[in-house]
């Protein structure tokens, strides 16, 4: 997940791509890392996560992948966390709400200051139903689409405050 990410061009090859330049971006997303995305459960979701960093680094976010094991137990104690803003947890399959809700309380022990955004990729959910996720998990935003999703990590790398508890669809 790594190597792909590191393979995107740092400058866009596509002109009218809007990429943000660091000083468009607020001081808590002018980290090394200010997106951390995990990927849900399976390698598919990992593939989301792979695809929503290189379009997030394409417009101007970093944005650090990890892999489904990384809220295990053993693993989430090693999670780097540093510099944070927000943590977009990856999924292709949203069949398993007990999974998600247990991902997002484990995302906000870790991190109780990050914006955690739920990605439903899925071409099967409603916007009613990604926002009925996002509730009922409790987390800050949902976003059915890779394009919802970079919209809402623009807007709020832009903004001083995050307006939590929204939702893009």
């Amino acid at each position: 997940a790594t190597a792909a990410v590191e393979t995107v061009a740092d400058t866009p090859t596509f002109p009218n791509l809007p990429a943000l330049k660091s000083e468009d971006l607020s001081a808590s997303w002018r980290g090394d890392n200010p997106i951390l995305c995990i990927a849900g459960r399976s390698a598919l979701d990992e593939a989301a996560a792979i695809l929503f960093a290189q379009l997030s680094l394409a417009h101007g976010l970093k944005c650090k992948i990890e892999n489904p094991s990384a809220l295990s137990s053993a693993s989430n104690l090693r999670l780097e966390t540093g510099g944070v803003a927000l943590v977009c947890l990856a999924y292709l399959d949203t069949t398993s709400t007990a999974h998600i809700r247990y991902s997002v309380q484990r995302v906000r022990r870790k991190l109780p200051n990050a914006a955690i955004l739920l990605g439903c990729w899925s071409s099967d959910i409603s916007t009613e139903q990604s926002e009925q996720l996002r509730a009922t998990a409790k987390a800050d935003y949902a976003a059915s689409s890779l394009r919802d999703a970079v919209q809402i990590c623009r807007s709020a790398s832009t903004s001083e405050s995050l307006a939590k508890s929204s939702s893009v669809n």
